[in-house]
């Protein structure tokens, strides 16, 4: 019958059961079958003594007296440091005077750091009686100690694990992604609104640091960098107020080659009170910002001139499709007239449904969180040129996540690679 049984039916612990065992096959009896007396400072440095005049074992001096060997190694512990400390003490001069040389003062700087090195040695040693210590404050306490005493007999007065102290003096002497923290702050002040995504994605462009976006994100949380939610937008939709085009995109936002998807949307954008009107065109294959107007009003002008800078700048083919929603200047019929002239296909998100032009709604979230709302703009004006920046860092600076780079710098990989190939074919 095993111990475990046995302490099942007698409801004792298998650790008194063995230690029984243990005792009876030494001795032949087992005495007060485990259960101590409160043990005096004499005793405890007599039995101490009668240790160190024995060669045998810690472990087998405390089964064979019938003591724990925990309570043991703790009283063999404090009364080397004891014996420590008085040895010092007595070695010590009795009186010093204000007149020493500097010398001596130095030797008198050594012999203090030695005291309380040794002060500091007994403090520990009385360790399992604070409960009040943390784990590092113990763990530097015990580093100070383990190169005099074994480190088992340390862990077992504080009863550490072994795995806990390296693991804990390891976060004491070095934090092994200060650097990486460094980086990402920098990273994090230069583009404010950044997630652990992008940041991930910057890293791996421009410092070359391939790093798990878990650990970077566990990183900003230690550094409370954290990034603030889009709001609410303005929608212009009025019913059916002209004609309705078909829903030519139907979600589907990848395309081939540049200048073949556009999207179109407005926002209103307050300033202190007033309101401004951004109408932005995008590129579906790159989120690239293709042109954009503002106006105080949000009126068919403001459509118009935006179209008409956009087919102004780009060579518009006719498989180009630009989509939009179901807002009124989309329906208009200036507006449509113009799309035809100029042979550029007409689409149209179903009604009520933001997520036909996700795109062009991500942009504007975007750009709210990263620009509007962290920054409190006095004027219209001061809004504009902010505004007209933020482009110009968005197209050519920013990473967008699915791109792993900026929107421009993808625009002219492909095109690049798009001549590689054809060169070599030729």
């Amino acid at each position: 019958m095993g111990c475990q049984t046995i302490s099942r039916i007698i409801k004792a612990n298998p650790g008194t059961i063995l230690r029984w065992v243990n005792l009876y096959n030494k001795f032949g009896e087992i005495k007060d079958y485990g259960h101590y007396h409160p043990v005096s400072a004499k005793e405890k440095v007599r039995l101490v003594s009668m240790y160190k005049r024995e060669n045998v074992s810690l472990e087998q001096f405390a089964l064979k007296h019938d003591i724990p060997r925990s309570s043991f190694s703790k009283w063999v512990l404090q009364t080397r440091v004891s014996l420590q400390q008085k040895s010092r003490n007595h070695g010590k001069e009795k009186d010093r005077k204000d007149s020493r040389t500097k010398a001596d003062r130095e030797a008198a700087g050594t012999d203090s750091k030695i005291t309380g090195r040794s002060g500091f040695a007994k403090k520990i040693a009385s360790l399992s009686k604070c409960k009040n210590a943390t784990k590092q404050e113990i763990v530097i306490a015990i580093d100070s100690l383990r190169h005099k005493y074994p480190l088992t007999m340390l862990l077992d007065i504080k009863k550490m694990a072994r795995s806990t102290f390296y693991y804990q003096l390891n976060r004491i002497n070095k934090d092994k992604y200060s650097d990486l923290k460094k980086i990402i702050a920098e990273i994090s002040r230069k583009n404010k609104s950044y997630g652990y995504r992008r940041i991930v994605c910057q890293l791996k462009n421009e410092r070359n640091i391939t790093v798990n976006h878990k650990l970077v994100l566990k990183l900003m949380n230690e550094m409370q960098i954290k990034v603030s939610k889009p709001r609410r937008h303005y929608h212009s939709y009025k019913g059916t107020v002209g004609s309705i085009a078909d829903n030519l995109i139907a979600r589907n936002f990848k395309t081939g080659s540049p200048d073949s998807k556009w999207t179109t949307d407005i926002s209103q954008i307050n300033i202190n009170g007033d309101k401004l009107y951004l109408s932005v065109i995008l590129d579906m294959f790159n989120s690239e910002v293709v042109t954009y107007k503002i106006s105080s009003h949000p009126d068919l002008k403001l459509v118009l001139s935006m179209l008409d800078s956009a087919i102004k700048n780009h060579k518009c083919s006719g498989k180009l499709i630009l989509h939009s929603d179901q807002g009124w200047h989309y329906q208009h019929p200036m507006y449509c007239r113009k799309l035809k002239e100029h042979q550029i296909i007409q689409s149209m998100s179903r009604k009520g449904n933001c997520y036909d032009n996700a795109i062009m709604e991500s942009f504007f979230g975007v750009m709210k969180n990263e620009l509007l709302y962290v920054k409190d703009f006095e004027s219209k004006d001061e809004f504009i040129k902010a505004f007209k920046d933020y482009v110009d860092y968005y197209n050519n600076d920013r990473i967008k996540l699915r791109l792993e780079t900026s929107p421009v710098n993808y625009r002219m990989s492909f095109i690049n690679n798009k001549n590689e190939f054809f060169n070599i074919n030729v």
